[in-house]
C-alpha cells in the first residue's frame, strides 16, 4: 500500500552533535544541504544517507529535535508533539516524532479520501514557503491537536506524497537496483526500523481496518530474543521495513 518508509528518525536534544557522532562511527554521509532548519518550522532535522544513492538506500536516518521557539509555520505542531511525548512516555530511551510514510501523489489523495469517507482523525499541516507540500498526521484534528492511537494503533504515522522527496526514477525499478563495486563491511540500506507497542494484535487491527495495511507474512514470535514481530512492507523494494514489536 504505502511506497516507502521515508526515515528512520531518533528525537535528540544535538540533532548536530548526534549525526557528527553517526557519520563518525559509522561511515554514513551527511550533507549541508540534508539539514534542515527553518525560522517559521523551530526544528532542525538531518536527512543522512547510508548509501549516497537514494534508489539503493531510499530510507533515511534522522537525528531531529524541536526547538522551544513560536511555530507560526504550524502553530498546532507543539501541541502536538507534547502528546506524543506524552503518549510514548518522557523516558522512553527513544521518542519519534513520527513514522513517516509516503505515497505517491494520486494515491496520497485517495487515501484522504478514505479518511474522510470513514471518519477517522488526521490534521494536515498548512503549507509554507519552506514546505509547499501536504503533510498528514494521523490520531488528531486541527480542533483537538493530540494524539490518540485510533486511527494507527500507536505508531504515531505521518504520511506524505513522494513527489517533494525527489526520489530518482530509478527508486522504483524491478528488479531493484543494486550498489555497485560493493567491499567487504560497505553498508548498503536501512533494511529495518523497529517500533515497540504495547498490544501487537491491537495495533495490527488498527491499521488493517482503518489503512488497509496488511504485515508482509505471518507474526513472529521471536523467542530467543523475547519479542513478536509483525513486518510492515512497502511497494518500493529497497525501503526498510517497519518492524512493530511487541515485547
Amino acid at each position: 500500500m504505502f511506497e516507502l518508509l521515508m526515515s528512520a528518525d531518533m528525537m535528540v536534544p544535538d540533532p548536530d552533535g548526534m549525526t557528527e557522532m553517526l557519520v563518525d562511527k559509522l561511515g554514513i554521509y551527511k550533507h549541508e544541504r540534508w539539514r534542515q532548519a527553518f525560522d517559521n518550522h523551530p526544528y532542525i532535522a538531518h536527512f543522512l544517507r547510508v548509501h549516497k544513492s537514494l534508489a539503493v538506500s531510499p530510507t533515511r536516518i534522522e537525528p531531529q529535535w524541536h526547538l522551544d521557539r513560536p511555530n507560526p509555520g504550524d502553530p498546532l505542531f507543539h501541541d502536538f508533539l507534547e502528546s506524543l511525548k506524552d503518549f510514548q512516555g518522557h523516558h522512553r530511551p527513544m521518542l519519534t516524532h513520527s513514522i513517516v510514510l509516503a505515497l505517491h501523489g494520486d494515491k496520497f489523495d485517495a487515501l484522504v479520501d478514505k479518511l474522510m469517507r470513514r471518519r477517522l482523525p488526521f490534521r494536515m499541516a498548512q503549507r509554507t514557503p519552506e514546505m509547499p507540500f501536504d503533510r498528514l498526521w494521523l490520531g488528531a484534528t486541527p480542533e483537538q491537536p493530540y494524539y490518540q492511537p485510533t486511527v494507527d494503533g500507536g505508531l504515531c504515522i505521518e504520511i506524505m506524497p513522494t513527489e517533494p522527496l525527489q526520489m530518482p526514477p530509478e527508486t522504483y525499478q524491478l528488479p531493484p537496483m543494486q550498489p555497485r563495486d560493493l567491499k567487504p563491511g560497505d553498508m548498503v540500506r536501512v533494511t529495518a526500523r523497529g517500533f515497540l507497542v504495547r498490544d501487537l494484535d491491537e495495533t495490527l487491527r488498527k491499521v488493517s481496518t482503518n489503512l488497509d495495511w496488511e504485515p508482509s507474512g505471518p507474526v513472529e514470535n521471536i523467542g530467543s530474543e523475547g519479542y513478536r514481530r509483525a513486518r510492515m512492507g512497502f511497494t518500493v523494494p529497497n525501503s526498510a521495513t517497519l518492524d512493530v514489536l511487541e515485547a
